[in-house]
């Protein structure tokens, strides 16, 4: 090569590099400008029964042009504005519609693409995961199985969506790529959590609804005749501030007017995992729960902690679904007083919501279920009735020098591991004697017992468990049987240790 070449050479290379340095906040701009290229998306956002917002982005500053339809792309969208990040618009359509779909910036054009308009009836299907950050063939796992476990319409997501959210590079990488193949046919619905940082390219990448609360910082949106509030944790949220008030505002229309309310937001008010305790949770407990309470709140879902866990308190339901594919986390390291099932696992969560009843069923990757559970109209499940030849249970007395505790399944035993925290940290150091063993038993529920005393896998369950009737609690959880989990009364004995 020539004198003259490569200083030809040497020229194009500085202006090359002088176009990626002018990119600037943090884009890089492609070295292969020339080609148009659609590199995230096209992914969707926002549903509603007449419309929908389509985005993806490109590596040059492009048109955007969404063509669309029932049975061919009998219509299109054009915004000639020239973008990176696309963002268009459709409306005007049918509710509980098939749509096929293609999005194109000049020369880059992407595949077909579907959605569905949201319904205007009470039964559909959703989807919620979370804390999907810093391992991509983690997140893409996950994603996986909830593709197999048809999605549904929309997805919730409960925030740490990526490790830093304040570097461009994260967000394809961890986020855009791994889930790509669900979010170009299923609405995702997001809420930030602590790893978003400023939350700039939180606000550039996604299309929250503004129209109940007038910003994308938080927000709510009606799907049939159920109620969804997403919440922003790092925006000011306790009492008088602008975001409780709108919660509040928010909830009492909503308990007039819908038929089920669900709340997502990052970091869970009840958790047994390394959170537990931090700030923001105690004022989550102290300034929204008495809301949820208070409104008829249903569900409220979070993440933060890498795991599942779900908990039960004053009839609203708590799950933890921070499993999407971050570094897991370990169960039972703090006392949760409402839980009634965790587990360390990557996993998503379905939601089928019906006329009369919402199911729930929590999935590992190969969509076993770790947990499924049931909300109606009525929280409180009933007392079983005895059945004909049933005689009715007498209760055993408490011995003297023991000391009575009473409670339901929820609030005193979620787990072995729970069972045994809870009575050494609060009760044991007060039990006569200073050396104490725990006994439980249903004092009317003797078929349960019968149960445990035929199944080998209920004794295995038991085997770690110091009363052999605890472990009764124990099996019906592993084996995502709720029917106790609102009632059925336990008896606990806590006496000196015999020998």
């Amino acid at each position: 090569m020539g004198t003259k070449s490569k200083a030809t050479l040497l020229v194009l290379l500085l202006w090359v590099s002088s176009l990626v340095a002018a990119a600037g906040d943090g884009e890089p701009l492609a070295v292969e400008w020339i080609r148009p290229r659609i590199i995230k998306g096209p992914y969707l956002q926002n549903v509603k029964d007449d419309g929908i917002t389509v985005m993806w982005e490109t590596n040059l500053f492009l048109p955007s042009r969404v063509d669309y339809g029932v049975t061919s792309y009998e219509h299109s969208v054009v915004d000639t504005t020239a973008t990176r990040i696309h963002e268009v618009r459709l409306s005007g359509l049918t509710p509980d519609t098939l749509y096929h779909y293609k999005v194109a910036s000049e020369d880059a054009v992407s595949a077909d693409s579907t959605f569905r308009t949201a319904t205007e009836g009470p039964v559909f299907s959703f989807l919620v995961y979370g804390d999907t950050r810093t391992f991509p063939e983690n997140h893409r796992a996950v994603i996986n199985a909830m593709i197999a476990n048809n999605p549904g319409t929309f997805v919730l997501h409960t925030g740490d969506i990526v490790d830093d959210g304040e570097e461009y590079r994260n967000w394809k990488r961890e986020f855009f790529d791994p889930a790509s193949d669900l979010l170009r046919n299923t609405t995702l619905f997001t809420t930030p959590g602590n790893h978003e940082g400023d939350q700039v390219w939180y606000y550039r990448f996604f299309d929250m609804p503004m129209e109940n609360s007038g910003t994308e910082s938080y927000y709510s949106f009606r799907y049939g005749d159920s109620h969804f509030i997403g919440l922003n944790q790092y925006d000011d949220f306790v009492a008088g501030s602008a975001q409780y008030s709108w919660i509040e505002s928010d909830l009492a229309a909503a308990e007039s007017s819908a038929r089920w309310i669900f709340v997502f937001f990052h970091q869970p008010p009840y958790t047994s995992g390394s959170h537990a305790g931090e700030s923001r949770a105690l004022d989550t407990q102290t300034h929204l729960v008495p809301l949820f309470e208070q409104y008829g709140v249903d569900l409220v879902f979070s993440g933060h902690d890498h795991l599942y866990e779900r908990s039960l308190k004053d009839c609203v339901s708590y799950i933890v679904a921070g499993g999407g594919g971050a570094p897991l986390s370990i169960p039972n390291q703090n006392y949760n007083p409402y839980q009634v099932y965790a587990e360390r696992v990557h996993h998503h969560v379905k939601v089928d919501v019906l006329e009369d009843k919402v199911e729930v069923a929590a999935y590992r990757n190969d969509l076993s279920i770790l947990d499924e559970f049931e909300i109606s109209d009525i929280c409180a499940t009933p007392t079983p009735t005895a059945t004909p030849g049933d005689t009715t249970p007498t209760p055993t007395p408490t011995p003297e020098g023991w000391v009575l505790l009473s409670g339901t399944y929820s609030s005193l035993l979620g787990g072995k591991d729970t069972l045994l925290r809870h009575f050494r940290d609060r009760y044991l150091k007060e039990a006569p004697g200073g050396e104490a063993s725990v006994r439980a038993f249903y004092a009317n529920l003797p078929w349960l017992a019968e149960l445990a005393r035929r199944d080998p896998i209920a004794r295995q369950l038991g085997a770690a468990i110091l009363a052999p009737s605890t472990l009764i609690a124990e099996y019906m959880v592993q084996k995502g049987t709720n029917s106790i989990a609102n009632g059925g009364p336990l008896v606990f004995h806590i006496g000196p240790v015999t020998k």
